[in-house]
Parts: structure tokens; sequence; C-alpha cells
């Protein structure tokens, strides 16, 4: 007999059918120490093959996804030395910004961080603080300028323009 005469031809489908959706999920892909992890922060429950997926509509990229909102949970995370790897899309800064300290992680992450920290120490930070005022000051008024009417306004130019003025006079 064929197997499709035992088992049924509806029942094949959906065999091959779950094992295609599986196989579409990238859930699996994760370590074991991601799903761990994952697993540690409140949300939905994660399902077997699908993640939270569900839950978002069958989201096309299913990479999990932590958005951190308490500055207390965000401190942690931030003075972590534990965790510091980049997500992938940091590959695509490489060509060109190479591998310093935004774009590394591990030993060498370690080593560029230790040679910087001194440099944000807040003796040295409070030196800056006119520098800093006197920049912000600048970007508050240009704004102001701006809200004369409820037009929209998009703020990148100016925090960039904003940004530079403190880089360069700092």
């Amino acid at each position: 007999m064929a197997l499709v005469e035992v088992l049924g031809f509806g029942f094949i489908i959906l065999v091959i059918a779950v094992f295609v959706l599986y196989l579409l999920f990238p859930y699996h892909f994760m370590s074991n120490q991601t799903h761990q992890l994952i697993n540690k922060i409140p949300g939905p429950p994660l399902l077997f093959a699908f993640g939270n997926t569900w839950e978002f509509f069958l989201e096309p990229e299913g990479k999990p996804t932590v958005v951190l909102v308490n500055p207390k949970d965000i401190e942690v995370v931030l003075n972590s030395t534990k965790h510091i790897d980049k997500s992938h899309h940091y590959t695509f800064l490489h060509d060109w910004l190479g591998l310093g300290l935004l774009t590394s992680t591990g030993t060498k992450w370690h080593n560029r961080r230790k040679m910087l920290t001194p440099a944000f120490h807040f003796k040295i930070l409070e030196e800056h603080v006119p520098a800093l005022n006197q920049m912000t000051n600048i970007l508050t008024q240009k704004l102001m300028a701006c809200t004369i009417d409820d037009t929209p306004v998009d703020i990148h130019k100016f925090i960039t323009l904003c940004s530079l003025d403190i880089i360069c006079g700092t």
C-alpha cells in the first residue's frame, strides 16, 4: 500500500505544511542561552517553533527584541559586562567604522572601553557644561522659532547640527 493511501492525502499535506512552517520560523535557530535569557523577561509565552510571533500576526522576522523603558532596567543592561554582544545589524558598520568601540565585542570592546573611560570622568565632563548649555540654548531657540504655527518639524537636522556643535565645541 502506498503511504498516501494509508495516511490520507490531507494528513500528508498537513505534516508537510507544519514542517515548512517550522523551517520558516527562526525560533529554533536561537541558542539555548538565548532561549533562557528571553524566557527570563516577562512577556507573552514562547511557543515551540513559533516563539510569540503569533501575537504579531506572524511577524516576518522572528528575532527576539527587548525594549526597556524603566531607567533602572536600562542601567542594569548598560552596566553589564557580561552581555555585550552586538546585534547582526552592526556588521553593516564594519566596512565603514572597522572594529572599534562601537562595533566590537568581547575582549577587544572591553580593552577599548577601559582606555576611554577616564575621558568621561565627571571632573572632565564638568569642564564642558558651559559649552553644552550654550549649544543646548541655541538648539532650544531654533526649535522655538519653528513652533510659531502647528506645522510638524523634522528635528533631525537640528539635532545633527547641535551634536556637531557640541563635538566641535568640547
